[in-house]
């Protein structure tokens, strides 16, 4: 079975506005005058993810044995390091057994496998990972729990990691499916705090 294709996508929209701080005051004349200037700019949320590397699981032989799980650490800056939210789907939808779950089919069938994720990254600004074996699984398309971004990009502040996902598959779910190669692909929706 060759788990390939298990990529991670983000989409960010994120924005932020103020007021306008333009003001204006001109001096008036004499030996000395004032003026003022107004100075305004406006911050856009942003965010980014960096780092990412897909799952791909080998071949699961007849000399195979347990469940499989493998890790994936990266970065997700959000400017100012602020909180957000991740949100997980995938191009096969839930599973058909564990609607919470996701799943893998085979090329040509509607033969799948069973999997689940969990994502950890940062539980306070400028904290350390907490890894995603610690978490719950997170459920099919519903929202996390708050998380915080790096400042820097690329997450040069934290050796280039921040976040981590994690997928588990057990024995039961690849003992019980057909020949065949699976394969499916995750899309992180990261959205603002």
């Amino acid at each position: 079975m060759n788990v390939k294709n298990l990529v991670i996508a983000i989409a960010a929209g994120l924005a932020v506005s103020s007021a306008s701080a333009q003001t204006t005051d001109n001096g008036t004349i004499g030996d000395d005058t004032t003026g003022q200037l107004g100075v305004e700019l406006i911050v856009a949320d942003a965010a980014q993810v960096t780092g990412l590397n897909g799952f791909d699981f080998g071949t699961y032989g007849p000399s195979s044995t347990g469940a499989l799980q493998a890790t994936d650490q990266f970065c997700i800056y959000r400017n100012g390091g602020d909180g957000y939210k991740v949100k997980f789907t995938n191009t096969n939808g839930a599973a058909a057994d564990v609607a919470t779950n996701f799943h893998m089919l085979a090329s040509g069938t509607n033969d799948e496998i069973m999997y689940s994720i969990k994502f950890g990254g940062l539980s306070a600004e400028g904290g350390t990972l907490t890894a995603a074996a610690g978490v719950t699984a997170s459920a099919h398309s519903a929202t996390s729990a708050s998380w915080f971004g790096d400042t820097t990009l690329n997450c040069s502040g934290n050796n280039g990691v921040n976040a981590e996902i994690q997928v588990d598959i057990l024995e039961t779910e690849i003992r019980e499916a057909s020949t065949g190669n699976y394969t499916d692909t995750i899309t992180m929706l990261v959205t603002s705090d």
